[in-house]
């Protein structure tokens, strides 16, 4: 272990040098004052971290100070200066004419021929200008993250990184991949301070061989170095852990994807979140997902929200020209089923305990099931069409529940969920007619799918914040003037991140709201403690109606108000009430229903 760590130091102090070479090199020194001078430096910025090695030491850490000290040893001020079109540098006199500055510019030509085009390049750049970009293609910082690396002993923009990188771009010619990889077989450790002998080059190239195979084991214990549990790095949660749960939730929701056990992956995910400053992450962090999606390597974490009611979901996404986070959203209740991961292609992070998916649009008048295949946690994509603006962008879910708490065979929920990242996902259950202490799961009736469709796309409810939903059919019947059938259905929620009641809708034959009103105000149970009245005004009439429908089991109900007092003649369930001629909503007259429940308990009912 111990040679090992070694190697690793060893390997930190080649790529620091390396760097301190290329920022260093102006064309105008000898190899061997030019490693010398990399050397000293690097001596200076982290030759006691590297003499006694301690496990508070990080590589970047060193990378920065030394960045530090090649600043600090510049003679320009600390904010990054460019060359002017004649190659010369910021408060530096190039050799005027004459044989003097003809025998340099010889010079500079023959050194320049002996190197790459990139290294021929960068000799023209001031030493700021080189620093910034050896940063980006040796050593492979984003160009977002110079500022952030050099903010201690420079100043740097975004501006100024892409105008180094386009002057070397037109100035070799290369690709960025072929000037990275010019410059990565630069080593400093081999530059020769004299003509090697012919005497003894057997033993030199013995040598060789042997410093190479050194340095490919040190590459090898630092790549294994940094792929290890270290303290911070986001937690993996196993693969059966959930089985062991009564309710499995987002809290046990096992890690899955191809790239879980890339922990420098996962770090730059963990480190872009921690720098969100709109939306930081609580506690530890644990991993939902980590893998490609398309063209994109996505991370999915959570936080852990301690006091807070709920964690956050944040989207780590790297694709070739950007990286970083792109979503963070609050998962509330009925949001921890489908987590949308891929907003492009619409894509869904799918838990092991809901299986055999099935997918329809909401706009139909019938439902249009479709199998939506699921590989690796990732559901495959879904047409754009599918999801409707009438229907607030969301699409009817199935699937099978294979949590530990459901013994049996396995039931069918329904699930509503968006192509919008921020949105909740609701879960949907269905009332069932009288003292049960079980609801519907599936979406398996005309009437279920009527509701649902009316809460969707009839302006029934805002699904963006909604949480779970509970529906129940209350009442059936005609309604006058012509009306035609009408069902009066209940929508409780449970939870929810916005200032959400119960409901009660008036739904036609075509599945439309037609009516206006609230269940009452107290939380409610079971369907014989159930209650509703709802407003409604025909098409061809400005008269407004009040229908009114209890459950079987309510022992009675009455109405008050401006329209007198009602009650419904014998065993009748319902009740409808004439009001005066007004088409303005605001001046409906102001009445109350009165509901008494079995355990003797009223409850009063404000439509």
């Amino acid at each position: 272990m111990r040679v090992a760590v070694e190697m690793v130091r060893e390997r930190w102090y080649t790529d620091l040098t390396r760097i301190a070479c290329l920022v260093l090199d102006d064309g105008t020194a000898r190899p061997g004052g030019l490693l010398a001078a990399a050397r000293t430096a690097v001596q200076r910025a982290a030759g006691r971290a590297l003499a006694k090695p301690s496990s508070g030491q990080t590589y970047p850490e060193l990378r920065r100070r030394l960045a530090g000290r090649l600043v600090a040893d510049s003679p320009a001020p600390s904010r990054l200066r460019y060359r002017g079109p004649l190659g010369r540098a910021w408060l530096r006199r190039a050799p005027g004419p004459g044989p003097e500055g003809d025998a340099a510019a010889a010079g500079q030509d023959r050194r320049d021929e002996q190197t790459g085009p990139t290294r021929a390049a960068l000799r023209r750049l001031s030493r700021h200008e080189r620093l910034v970009y050896v940063l980006v293609c040796v050593e492979g910082l984003a160009p977002g993250d110079i500022g952030g690396e050099l903010d201690h002993c420079l100043m740097v923009t975004a501006t100024d990184v892409a105008r180094t990188l386009a002057r070397v771009d037109a100035a070799t010619g290369l690709s960025a991949a072929e000037q990275s990889a010019e410059l990565r077989a630069f080593d400093p450790t081999v530059i020769r301070l004299r003509p090697a002998p012919l005497r003894g080059r057997r033993w030199r190239l013995f040598a060789l061989a042997a410093l190479a195979v050194l340095v490919a084991v040190g590459a090898g214990g630092y790549s294994v170095w940094r792929q290890t549990q270290q303290p911070g790095d986001p937690i993996v949660i196993g693969a059966d852990l959930w089985r062991r749960q009564h309710s499995p939730d987002v809290m046990v929701w096992p890690t899955q994807g191809g790239r879980t056990s890339d922990r420098e992956l996962i770090r730059r995910a963990r480190d872009s979140w921690l720098r969100n400053a709109r939306t930081p992450p609580m506690g530890r962090l644990f991993v939902l997902y980590a893998g490609e999606i398309g063209d994109a390597t996505t991370v999915i974490m959570r936080d852990s929200p301690g006091v807070r009611s709920s964690p956050l979901i944040a989207q780590y996404v790297e694709r070739p020209l950007s990286r970083g986070v792109e979503s963070v959203r609050e998962l509330g209740i009925g949001s921890a089923d489908l987590i949308l991961i891929d907003a492009l292609s619409n894509r869904y992070l799918v838990p092991p305990w809901r299986t055999d998916l099935r997918v329809s649009p909401l706009d139909r008048p019938r439902p249009e099931w479709r199998s939506l295949p699921v590989h690796n946690g990732v559901s495959d994509p879904l047409p754009w069409s599918w999801f409707d603006v009438r229907c607030q962008f969301y699409v009817a879910f199935q699937a099978a529940d294979r949590t530990p708490r459901a013994p049996g065979p396995p039931a069918t929920i329904t699930m509503l969920a968006s192509h919008v990242s921020a949105s909740a996902t609701p879960g949907i259950t269905f009332r069932v007619p009288g003292r049960t202490r079980y609801d519907k799961t599936a979406l398996d009736s005309r009437s279920h799918w009527d509701a649902v469709r009316a809460l969707a796309c009839s302006g029934g409810t805002a699904l963006q914040e909604s949480a779970d939903l509970r529906v129940g059919q209350l009442w059936q019947g005609r309604l006058p003037e012509r009306g035609g059938t009408a069902r009066i259905f209940t929508v409780e929620r449970a939870g929810g991140t916005a200032d959400q009641s119960d409901q009660a809708l008036l739904i036609d034959d075509e599945g439309e709201v037609i009516g206006h009103g609230d269940t009452n105000g107290d939380h409610v149970l079971w369907a014989s403690e159930m209650a509703a009245a709802v407003w409604w005004r025909p098409s061809r009439s400005d008269r407004w109606y009040l229908v009114v429908a209890a459950a079987t089991d309510v022992p009675r109900f009455y109405v008050v108000g401006e329209l007198g007092r009602h009650e419904p003649r014998g065993d009748d369930r319902s009740l409808i009430v004439p009001a005066l001629a007004d088409s303005d909503v605001g001046r409906r007259p102001v009445v109350a229903v009165v509901v008494a429940e079995p355990d003797g308990d009223r409850s009063m009912i404000s439509p």
